[in-house]
């Protein structure tokens, strides 16, 4: 409990939200730094040549980045590739021991990607799967591809002068626009948390590709209707939803109205997943499928009750239903806005891609605050 002042204890661990908080009270931290994957490799370097073993540079600076800052797990995986690869180091050997994809597979698919051609893309899919690659290493790969594209678009000397692949990655940030760059990586993102629910990994990664098609910035020249980022005016404000800009009475476009709600989590499910029954000066009523009756609730109801008297800037009253829809809400406009793409359909008919509706969500139109309020008439 208290150790005499001569005795020192000294605990390292790479986990310390194992230990309990109780010992962690009484102790100093110091927490260490990661090491630079250029220096691991520089270290591994000098190991091998200790050692008079062979290797390629490029598979040094694979072990590196594996590693993630520790050199003593650099090491292990020294020791590793060592034994995998009969004594002589190679990038080929240490990429298959690692299941990390080759740099050409990724800078391919990013190539068609600013090529919009996704025949290209998904004949490369084909390939890795041909050669049973991970294709959860494939996409964080491919996520980090379009992290240093990203990094060349902004500050090109944050690329090394030592990085073997820094022109290709310069090309490619020409190649592609700034948001794409930015659009991709996100998908790339959502695609390695939806793999486990994928029917396989193909189809995982393959989806993931095409949503990366599917949804291009407007002046791209294709994809599909819904597009990825709101209109912006050439003063730097964001364009009105095409809602707003009517006269200023409510037309009953309900899956319109739906979408410029400044509505978040369930109450804005409720607004999408819903149908417009009738509308009466001040009262509305809405009808939620059955499937859908956890919707109709407290408290969304009220939730979205207060979204609308705020859009309309005066006190409405709101009755949901539950009963028979009729296909008409947000959520189905924007299933059928996508099954009806040609981009889409092609893919469908020519190379039996699958639509997963589950994975649709209306695009919501964003609105300013300083517009002024909408009267409901």
């Amino acid at each position: 409990e208290e150790p005499p002042e001569h005795i020192k204890f000294v605990l390292a661990t790479t986990a310390p939200q194992s230990i309990p908080i109780t010992v962690l009270s009484r102790c100093l931290q110091f927490n260490l730094k990661q090491m630079p994957a250029a220096l691991i490799s520089a270290h591994l370097a000098r190991v091998l040549g200790e050692e008079k073993l062979k290797c390629e540079p490029p598979a040094l600076r694979l072990i590196a980045a594996a590693a993630r800052g520790s050199m003593r797990d650099a090491l292990s995986l020294l020791d590793q590739a060592i034994a995998y690869s009969a004594g002589e180091l190679t990038e080929a050997s240490v990429r298959a021991m690692l299941g990390t994809v080759d740099d050409s597979f990724l800078f391919a698919i990013v190539q068609a990607l600013a090529q919009g051609d996704a025949r290209a893309a998904l004949a490369v899919a084909d390939d890795m799967e041909a050669r049973n690659l991970s294709f959860d290493a494939a996409l964080q790969d491919l996520a980090t591809l379009l992290h240093r594209v990203a990094l060349a678009q902004t500050v090109p000397a944050a690329l090394s002068d030592e990085d073997p692949q820094k022109d290709a990655t310069l090309d490619l940030a020409k190649a592609l626009q700034p948001e794409e760059a930015q659009l991709y990586y996100q998908i790339a993102l959502h695609g390695r948390q939806d793999l486990p629910l994928a029917p396989d990994g193909y189809a995982g990664f393959t989806m993931s590709l095409l949503r990366m098609f599917a949804f291009r910035p407007e002046d791209g020249g294709g994809g599909a209707a819904i597009r990825a980022r709101a209109a912006v005016s050439s003063t730097g404000v964001r364009a009105r939803p095409a809602e707003q800009a009517g006269t200023g009475a409510f037309d009953g476009d309900w899956p319109a109205l739906a979408k410029s709600l400044r509505a978040s989590g369930m109450a804005r499910q409720l607004a999408q997943q819903s149908e417009l029954k009738s509308f009466d000066g001040g009262a509305m009523e809405l009808c939620v499928p059955i499937a859908m009756k956890h919707l109709a609730e407290k408290p969304y109801p009220d939730k979205l009750k207060a979204a609308l008297e705020e859009h309309f800037g005066r006190p409405v009253r709101l009755g949901v239903k539950i009963g028979g829809t009729t296909g008409n809400s947000a959520q189905d406009q924007a299933v059928a806005s996508i099954q009806q793409d040609a981009f889409v359909r092609d893919m469908v008919e020519n190379l039996d891609a699958t639509i997963v509706t589950s994975s649709i969500k209306p695009v919501q139109q964003e609105v300013v605050s300083e517009l002024p309020k909408r009267p409901l008439t």
